[in-house]
């Protein structure tokens, strides 16, 4: 039977539905979290979605995303997937839609099919110094890249497979966890500095101050209120400077080509 393909406004009301429960889930078991990057811009700046943007973003302490991730049971349709749970290719946790929804990526990253996700990013200490926290990002670049490498070539043939032997399934999850693992090296807290190592998808390397996520604060979000950083201002002005104004038209597009989005 052919799939319906999903609209954007589809996609983000589903986002919405995940991002609900998410909220849910977390202060039922008194768990930190805030809203990040565009999720964030897009509450400050528009109370919901950018409105060319089809994903949602959260970041959580390392010690609440640990607990999260042991916690959590599938449950009405949606289920958490991260590093080590034997189905995982990817450095951070997803919570997704299973009933509903079906996504087609070029770069599997579980072993079962899943629908639409919002991202869980795990919050992890970082060097006091600059230039210490320059140098742990780029060796942790070049471990993110290998193992995006890894996940696109997954089930390749011919050529691909003599140039990538290694890129399978068992593979990528345990390239994952490892990679994890790598993240969390420094304790929670044994230093002054915050980063997301998770996802080094920036030129350089932007960390925050260790209390950054001490206190939060409620934000308007499509009608709904979720939890943020009380000084959210600081945190998008390091990260993307006049975060209020707008991007020239032609960027105005989504980000994420890699993925499709199905109707069940």
């Amino acid at each position: 039977m052919q799939k319906t393909e999903m609209s954007l406004a589809d996609i983000q009301a589903v986002s919405l539905d995940l991002l609900v429960e998410f909220d849910s889930f977390c202060r039922a078991n008194s768990l930190k979290y805030s809203l990040a990057y565009g999720t964030l811009i897009g509450a400050v700046r528009h109370k919901g979605f950018i409105p060319w943007d089809d994903d949602v973003d959260v970041v959580m302490p390392r010690p609440d995303y640990e607990r999260l991730c042991k916690l959590y049971k599938e449950s009405e349709g949606f289920k958490l997937f991260y590093p080590g749970d034997g189905q995982c290719m990817l450095s951070y946790a997803r919570l997704c839609d299973m009933s509903r929804t079906v996504v087609d990526s070029k770069a599997p990253w579980i072993l079962e099919q899943a629908g639409v996700w919002i991202d869980i990013f795990p919050i992890d200490a970082a060097p006091d110094s600059a230039k210490a926290t320059e140098c742990c990002y780029k060796r942790m670049q070049k471990r993110y890249r290998r193992l995006l490498r890894t996940r696109k070539h997954i089930g390749c043939h011919g050529l691909e497979k003599i140039l990538y032997p290694c890129a399978c399934e068992e593979t990528a999850r345990l390239r994952a966890l490892r990679y994890d693992n790598h993240s969390k090296k420094l304790p929670y807290g044994s230093t002054k500095r915050l980063f997301n190592w998770a996802a080094p998808l920036w030129k350089t390397a932007v960390s925050y101050s260790s209390d950054i996520l001490d206190e939060m604060t409620e934000v308007e979000f499509c009608g709904h209120s979720f939890l943020a950083v009380k000084d959210w201002n600081q945190a998008l002005s390091n990260q993307y400077g006049d975060y209020m104004q707008l991007p020239p038209v032609e960027q105005r597009v989504s980000t994420h080509k890699a993925h499709t989005y199905y109707w069940e």
